[in-house]
């Protein structure tokens, strides 16, 4: 058992340690080759797509064309910084083999984005997901991360690259999309299999945008089309 003095130490060099870790937009160039408006262009992207959707659409297209497109302009925004495209079992990556990172997506819930918050996946990822990214089941997160037991308690990835998950948690609001986002890195999961722990973590701003865009894709007619007209000869 600890006393009350030594659990007192523990959590503040804990906090000490969280505080350094919200680390700053400046690692996430160094580290990942990423800036700032690059992470916006990507969610930009991915947005328009979601918001092209309207209510005449299946419920999950917005979802699915999201999803689509934010790989798409992971892998693209990212390829002159040495990204490339690369799927394992169904796993979509940009990986880059200079810096020995590779990028996740992965929505998930309200606390993408706040320094205070514990982020999760907003669906349960597979046995090979985790497998593949190395992390363990622990339920208990918010006691052991006082005292940093997690990450001795990882099992090896079956990847080589780091994986850093660029999370993204969207709220529709009356009058637009706010979009919540940030890099983290994936080390538990629950018994169902959602992620509930990321170290650490780079938190980006909050974008907002507007409304619904409903593109107007009806056919276009103009009066310089001509046919050319057979008469029937009969039967």
């Amino acid at each position: 058992m600890r006393n009350t003095r030594e659990c007192g130490l523990l959590l503040m060099s804990y906090l000490e340690k969280t505080s350094s870790e919200q680390i700053t937009i400046n690692t996430l160039e160094a580290q990942l080759g990423i800036t700032a408006a690059m992470a916006n262009a990507i969610l930009e992207r991915a947005t328009y797509e979601y918001r092209s959707k309207g209510a005449n659409h299946p419920r999950t297209a917005r979802g699915t064309a999201f999803y689509n497109e934010i790989i798409a302009a992971i892998r693209e925004t990212l390829a002159p910084e040495g990204y490339e495209p690369k799927t394992i079992n169904n796993v979509e990556l940009a990986i880059n083999e200079e810096k020995n990172v590779a990028i996740w997506f992965v929505r998930g819930n309200q606390d993408v984005g706040r320094e205070e918050g514990y982020p999760e996946s907003l669906r349960k990822r597979g046995q090979f997901t985790r497998g593949l990214f190395g992390v363990h089941q622990r339920e208990d997160v918010r006691t052991l991360a006082l005292f940093d037991e997690l990450e001795q308690l990882r099992p090896t990835p079956k990847i080589e690259q780091r994986i850093w998950a660029l999370l993204v948690h969207i709220e529709e609001t009356e009058i637009g999309l706010k979009v919540q986002l940030e890099f983290a890195v994936p080390v538990s999961s629950n018994k169902s299999g959602v992620l509930n722990y990321f170290k650490p973590r780079i938190l980006l701003s909050d974008m907002e945008f507007g409304q619904t865009i409903i593109e107007d894709k009806s056919p276009e007619f103009t009066n310089d089309i001509d046919f050319d007209v057979v008469p029937s000869t009969g039967n």
